[in-house]
């Protein structure tokens, strides 16, 4: 029952390509399974979510349960993906929302949280999304996570990363609110700086745009006088632009171009964005 992920197909599409082109591809094609098989599936779903309410709690995690809310998350993805197909969004992030009420492990809030955080729509749609986002970060904070810092801290990571993935026209707009205005984030946490800032890279809808490129060079400069290291890391996504299509790879090239003539320069960033520069291609692009 598993598409291809976006990885995979970008790894065998013809070079160059557009990655927002394979994108919506991807999830049309979801779409159209999900909308053509919505009864089998909605019969599956609600099965398998007879089975899980069922489960005692000292079994959520042993294999048979595992791979009964397995299957039942996988009917959920087409489900709400065939109903965002068919123009039922509202539809859609209530069932998200449900799901998310009754999920009684981690994982398939988790899951509940990441379908509902990419549905936009009406103010309803935006509603059970704010709602559930915020229910999601609330859990960082029940009796059971503040015994453990690391559960508080991923699911905060978790919290980040969900909104920086979210496949919506306004996703930079939120990555920069909450970089800029939220207390818990610190750019010299390394590992809240991956989920938010590093997370988005993989936003193909909104990193692959020039504003987005423009972010993400913006901050490359910003973190080499902090961490070499990050921004080393973030720069490996702007040297892919030679997979891409044209447009999209002259607006990575200008920011590597603009990143190169920056003093001082750390020499692993250096060194990586020269390279990328050097090919033969970025002379016609730039």
């Amino acid at each position: 029952m598993n598409l291809p992920s976006e990885l995979i197909l970008s790894r065998r599409a013809a070079k160059p390509y557009d990655p927002v082109t394979l994108l919506d591809g991807r999830k049309r094609v979801m779409g159209i399974i999900g909308d053509a098989h919505h009864n089998g599936l909605r019969e599956v779903y609600d099965q398998m979510t007879e089975q899980v309410l069922a489960i005692p709690t000292a079994d959520i995690t042993n294999a048979d349960s595992r791979a009964t809310r397995s299957l039942r998350n996988r009917c959920l993805e087409y489900l709400i993906a065939g109903q965002s197909y068919g123009g039922q969004r509202e539809s859609a992030a209530s069932l998200a929302t449900t799901h998310f009420d009754q999920a009684n492990c981690f994982t398939d809030q988790l899951i509940a949280f990441r379908l509902v955080a990419s549905l936009s729509g009406t103010k309803e749609v935006a509603r059970s999304r704010d709602e559930v986002a915020l229910q999601f970060f609330q859990l960082a904070f029940t009796e059971s996570a503040s015994e453990s810092p690391s559960t508080r801290n991923t699911i905060i990571n978790k919290w980040f990363q969900i909104q920086a993935l979210a496949d919506l026209d306004d996703a930079l707009a939120t990555v920069q609110v909450l970089l800029q205005e939220n207390p818990h984030f610190q750019a010299n946490n390394a590992g809240r700086f991956r989920s938010l800032i590093t997370s988005f890279t993989k936003n193909t809808r909104s990193f692959h745009t020039k504003a987005g490129y423009q972010f993400i060079g913006h901050i490359i400069r910003q973190m080499d006088r902090r961490s070499p290291i990050l921004a080393t890391e973030l720069a490996r996504e702007l040297v892919k632009w030679p997979q891409m299509k044209v447009q999209r790879a002259e607006w990575m090239v200008a920011e590597l171009q603009t990143i190169a003539a920056m003093k001082p320069i750390s020499k692993p960033l250096l060194a990586i964005v020269s390279r990328s520069l050097g090919n033969p291609r970025s002379k016609s692009i730039g």
